[in-house]
Parts: structure tokens; sequence; C-alpha cells
């Protein structure tokens, strides 16, 4: 089912040769990345919950990611979440404040062939689309914004299409 949470590989899933595990629960799932039995990356990931936030599609809020200096500037957090979203399925949200990092990191995925990349206003109904050329949204920097959030889906994929028809139906 796209979007679900994968069960605990008993082998570990590859990026840019580091072994990745998840250790999925129900609404919290750990990203592990390991260079042979060092911990180099981790994302916590939670699962979005209607009865806080209306949210356009079902996915998950990255609510942490670290890489370790070592590894940093080689694309593995474009990488870990291009797999989550093209090969699970998954609405992968980023809300409330953002490192420099992420917002390159954003950026990038939104200019990764097969992801579409959104901006989200949670007190409107308006879904912009984000532009090439950078996350912004007239005369305003979405992440200084409480309200605003960044979506990225699998581009004509179930999601992608039904915030198409959001955007549709508000212009």
């Amino acid at each position: 089912m796209a979007g679900s949470v994968p069960k605990r590989d008993p082998e570990p899933w590859k990026i840019q040769g580091l072994d990745v595990y998840f250790s999925p629960g129900k609404y919290v799932t750990k990203i592990s990345l390991f260079n042979k039995s060092k911990l180099v990356g981790s994302f916590t990931i939670t699962k979005q919950r209607d009865d806080v936030h209306f949210w356009p599609v079902p996915g998950w809020d990255v609510m942490n990611a670290m890489i370790h200096k070592s590894q940093q500037g080689k694309g593995l957090a474009l990488d870990v979440y291009t797999y989550l979203v093209t090969k699970l399925g998954w609405a992968l949200y980023s809300t409330g404040s953002h490192s420099p990092g992420a917002e390159k990191l954003w950026a990038r995925l939104s200019k990764t062939p097969g992801i579409s990349v959104y901006v989200l206003d949670q007190n409107k109904v308006e879904i912009p689309k984000i532009t090439p050329t950078g996350i912004m949204l007239p005369d305003k920097d979405i992440y200084a914004l409480p309200s605003m959030s960044v979506v990225a889906v699998a581009t004509n994929g179930t999601h992608d299409n039904k915030l198409k028809s959001l955007i549709n139906s508000t212009e």
C-alpha cells in the first residue's frame, strides 16, 4: 500500500553505499544511516494526524534530520527523501522552522525529476506550487510564517493529482 510504513527489513537497503535501517512505529518512524557500524545520519518522521491539522493528503512530517559533518554535502538527505516519496509513495511534509540546509534541501527536492513540491498555507485553502527559482511566495518567505508547510509527492501520483485538483478548485 502506497504511503504505508515498511516493515523492519532483516537486511538494510543502501543509499550511496551506506546501510539504511527503518525503525517503524504507528506514529513515529526512525531512519538511521550507517557507514559500517558508525551512525552517520538519522531522521525522525511522524505520521500526520488529521485531528491536529488539516492535511490535504495523508503523509509524514520530517521532525528531525541530522547528517554527520563528514557526510554533509553529499546529497544523502535528498536521496532519502527521494526514496520515501518515489519508492514508498509517501507525501513528505516539512513544517515549522527550517535550517538553511533544510531550505536548500527542499529547493533541490523541488527540482528533482519525479517529485512535485507544493507550499501549503494551513490558514488558507490556496496551495501554490513552488516556483523553480526557489521556495518563495510573493513578498513572503515561507519559513518565516508558522502556518506554512511544504509537501513533496510523487509527480502524477494520487497525492499530486489531489493537490492539483485542490489548486484548480480555488482558482
